[in-house]
């Protein structure tokens, strides 16, 4: 699973106005489903903030899938406006077995506060999704 937000969005609003805001918005969703797989769901959760569920997806897949979102926000380029490019923070969960959707999305949440809290414009993956690294002998 990924969530992410449009970071700074309200200064968008607030400098453009809502109509640029929602065309923002507009602009990063069509960016977001052409990366996204046919079996992917992409919904709006709510203000500038989305989820991509990633059915039979890997962390490290859903990581460079959550990459490509990133690097194709910031090449948005919006007719007439005067806006520099967005950008997005994501944060990356990858779901277990005995996962409730709760769970996974709290998980997710928490890296993409840590992708905030990290400059912003990156994508963080929640520790559970990262394989460990066997020790060596």
């Amino acid at each position: 699973m990924l969530i992410f937000d449009v970071d700074h969005f309200k200064q968008v609003n607030d400098r453009f106005g809502h109509l640029v805001g929602d065309a923002v918005l507009r602009s990063i969703a069509a960016e977001v489903r052409s990366a996204t797989r046919e079996t992917d769901s992409f919904v709006r959760w709510g203000g500038e903030e989305f989820i991509v569920v990633l059915p039979n997806c890997t962390g490290d897949q859903a990581s460079k899938i959550a990459g490509s979102i990133c690097d194709l926000v910031g090449t948005l380029h919006l007719r007439h406006t005067t806006m520099p490019a967005a950008t997005v923070s994501i944060g990356v969960a990858e779901s277990t077995s005995c996962d409730t959707w709760e769970a996974l999305l709290t998980r997710a949440d928490v890296a993409l506060y840590a992708a905030k809290d990290s400059g912003r414009n990156r994508v963080e993956v929640h520790p559970s999704a990262v394989t460990p690294t066997p020790a060596v002998s």
